[in-house]
């Protein structure tokens, strides 16, 4: 444990502050634009101090890691964080859900996600960007009342199955637009900005493997499952 939240900074969004027996400090992550002189500070989560492990055991590889360990004792802890006006610290992202796309820039998947999310044409979605791609896509779950809904005010045919709107490339474009309109509001660079959507009707459940038991996507194994439809999408690009 390296940091609690007490009762008179309670709030949402926050592991807290950090307990007596930890330092931590922010390190920068400059191609992603998480900086420590950013307002507020944000970076790379490092911790120390006597209740933080020294090394794995029988690890010497991982213990001689600079990017795990470094030589004056800080671990790297591979989250993102915000210092907040209030003195609390927020994880914003993973290092490693960072990518970087063929123009040289990296984009955070779940920061696109959480804002994609707010489409309510949207049930679930996993943002996903080949290291050659110049804008990511995304596999969405659409949310079925809010699609029909649209559809019918808009005159269009509602009565279809769920995989079969899924499967329609009309439908497949509306999703993609009101999804970059969500984005756009939000200030989206164009890099950010979805270059196309695959539809499924399927849930994610954890017994398919494709979400945790605390619903968190696995964002590997989706891509895996939805292989072919990804490279179909940057084939064409």
């Amino acid at each position: 444990m390296c940091a609690i939240l007490p009762p008179e900074l309670m709030r949402y969004g926050t592991v807290g502050v950090p307990v007596p027996s930890i330092e931590v400090k922010l390190r920068d992550v400059e191609d992603a634009g998480y900086l420590s002189t950013n307002n507020p500070p944000q970076g790379e989560v490092c911790i120390r101090g006597p209740s933080v492990v020294t090394g794995y055991y029988k690890r010497p590889d991982l213990n001689e890691d600079e990017s795990i360990f470094t030589k004056d004792g800080w671990f790297r802890t591979g989250d993102v964080g915000q210092w907040n006006p209030d003195g609390t610290l927020s994880l914003i992202d993973r290092i490693k859900n960072l990518i970087k796309l063929a123009t040289g820039e990296y984009i955070a998947l779940e920061r696109l996600e959480a804002i994609y999310k707010a489409c309510n044409l949207v049930a679930n979605i996993c943002v996903h960007a080949s290291p050659d791609a110049k804008q990511p896509m995304a596999i969405i779950i659409p949310h079925e009342i809010h699609l029909r809904n649209y559809l019918s005010s808009k005159g269009l045919d509602a009565t279809p199955s769920l995989a079969d709107l899924c499967s329609n490339a009309d439908i497949q474009q509306i999703v993609l637009k009101e999804s970059n309109s969500i984005g756009k509001k939000n200030g989206f660079k164009a890099m950010e900005l979805l270059q196309s959507v695959v539809l499924t009707a399927d849930e994610w459940t954890p017994e398919s493997g494709l979400v945790t038991a605390a619903q968190k996507i696995q964002r590997a194994k989706i891509a895996k499952a939805f292989g072919h439809q990804i490279q179909a999408v940057y084939k064409h690009d």
